[in-house]
């Protein structure tokens, strides 16, 4: 047989092959169980996040604000559930009735201390931010279990055992919180092939899994789903690894009676790789409590 013959046979096995492969579908529910596993072993991701929001919008920045958008870039590693180490970068831009406002800063979370910075503010009004836009690393001393424990509104969340983490993960896997309503060609997000579907997320589901979540790790649980699960959202979930490339939502809520326009953007890329998370080379100390001192006449509450 010829060389050139053998070629061809060559070349049409493997295009019988991948075309028989390419045809291999999966349903809707197949995905999103899948996704739904793949959550529950999701251990690190970088993410990147956009929220706009428009409407008379309740606000200490700097009167009530009309518009505004928030950018947060980072990384987040999951190695101990409900307190993962984390590093921000946020970048605020809002319009308000008193002027225009700017809030650029970072964030780093980690197990001893949280570490922040603001690298720009801006306030149409003479705010007193007695820390200002210094560009220097502040931090702040972790409350200890024993020290969250006595303290109102603090949730003790270290130390979990390890039958409790395997829990919270089982609890997780076993919960499929996506409803299709509507599938859509498969797309490329974030550099990730994906499947794009619609849907809403489940109540009942939702519900059951953070009261089992909160019974696991001894804590309070959460309350007022229902706004969350009435939104329709997109999501993209990546073709290989089944993790949350990409999800996005578009709706309105209700601050004291008056609608808010809100769209939310977010991507999650190199899941599950190696991401390091660390400190920075130095940082002032400060007191919790002085903390909250200083920034209660211009904290935001967005």
């Amino acid at each position: 047989m010829r060389p050139s013959r053998q070629l061809g046979i060559l070349l049409l096995l493997v295009g019988l092959l991948l075309s028989g492969c390419s045809m291999k579908t999966m349903s809707a529910d197949e995905v999103t169980q899948r996704f739904t596993q793949a959550s529950a072993d999701l251990h690190s991701f970088h993410y990147d996040a956009t929220l706009n929001l428009s409407g008379n919008i309740p606000s200490t920045l700097g009167g009530a604000l009309s518009s505004a958008q928030i950018h947060l870039v980072g990384n987040v590693v999951n190695e101990a559930p409900i307190i993962p180490q984390l590093s921000l970068q946020a970048n605020v831009q809002a319009t308000s009735d008193q002027g225009a406002i700017q809030l650029i800063g970072q964030l780093i979370g980690l197990s001893d201390y949280t570490y922040f910075k603001l690298t720009d503010l801006k306030l149409p009004t003479l705010s007193p931010v007695s820390l200002g836009a210094d560009s220097r690393w502040y931090r702040i001393k972790q409350p200890s279990r024993d020290e969250a424990s006595n303290k109102l509104g603090t949730v003790a969340t270290s130390g979990l055992t390890a039958e409790q983490v395997q829990a919270m993960h089982d609890a997780i896997a076993g919960s499929v919180l996506l409803e299709v309503t509507q599938t859509f060609p498969d797309e490329t997000a974030y550099g990730q092939r994906a499947y794009h579907y619609q849907g809403k997320l489940q109540g009942d589901n939702l519900r059951s899994l953070l009261t089992q979540m909160s019974q696991i790790a001894h804590s309070p649980t959460s309350s007022g789903l229902d706004s969350v699960t009435a939104y329709t959202v997109d999501v993209w979930i990546n073709k290989r690894t089944f993790q949350l490339a990409r999800l996005k939502v578009e709706d309105v809520y209700s601050v004291e009676g008056v609608p808010v326009s809100f769209g939310l953007d977010l991507g999650l890329t190199s899941q599950n790789e190696k991401i390091s998370i660390n400190p920075p080379s130095a940082a002032e100390d400060l007191d919790r409590q002085n903390l909250l001192d200083k920034l209660a006449h211009w904290q935001p509450t967005i």
